[in-house]
């Protein structure tokens, strides 16, 4: 079996490929575990007791979730017995599923069985002119320092949760 020409470059520039793969990865990683943990901070600053998130951030990078899990009813919204919601975050390291990839993906999510949930989610969305609370956003990593890369995903969590929390808040109050 012989080697492909881009085999053949990538075994000559091996080590330095290496070492760049690994920069890349540690770049990465910072940018998530500093942009998780500001927005933990923030989350832990909010006096919404009846939507408390959690927080869980892969190892090594790359993907990260602040979830909504719970088994009672929201006070105010008894018709929906279980709410399952997430803030997700994926990189080019683990997911495909992204136009560049210098680019990660910020987004909501909730399983296909909360169906009666993503309804009336949807539905107060649109009643309150907000834009669709599950779409998928990417942020540039390499547009801007990496300060300014890290509040651009931490913003993007905040108005993520702020709009989730004002479209439970209209459900409520309904």
């Amino acid at each position: 079996m012989g080697l492909s020409e881009s085999s053949k470059l990538y075994l000559q520039n091996y080590y330095l490929l290496d070492q760049a793969r690994t920069e890349a990865h540690k770049y990465l990683e910072d940018i998530l575990t500093r942009a998780a943990n500001e927005f933990d901070e923030y989350l832990k600053n909010q006096t919404n007791d009846a939507m408390p998130f959690s927080k869980w951030v892969q190892k090594d990078g790359g993907n990260a979730e602040f979830f909504l899990n719970r088994k009672d009813p929201i006070p105010g919204l008894e018709s929906i017995d279980r709410w399952k919601f997430s803030i997700v975050y994926r990189d080019a390291t683990r997911s495909t599923r992204i136009s560049s990839p210098t680019n990660c993906k910020v987004y909501c999510s909730a399983p296909k069985i909360a169906a009666k949930q993503n309804y009336e989610l949807n539905r107060m969305t649109t009643k309150l002119g907000l834009p669709d609370l599950f779409r998928v956003e990417e942020i540039d990593l390499l547009n801007g320092s990496e300060d300014e890369v890290v509040t651009a995903i931490t913003e993007k969590f905040i108005e993520l949760y702020d709009q989730f929390v004002q479209t439970v808040d209209g459900l409520i109050k309904e």
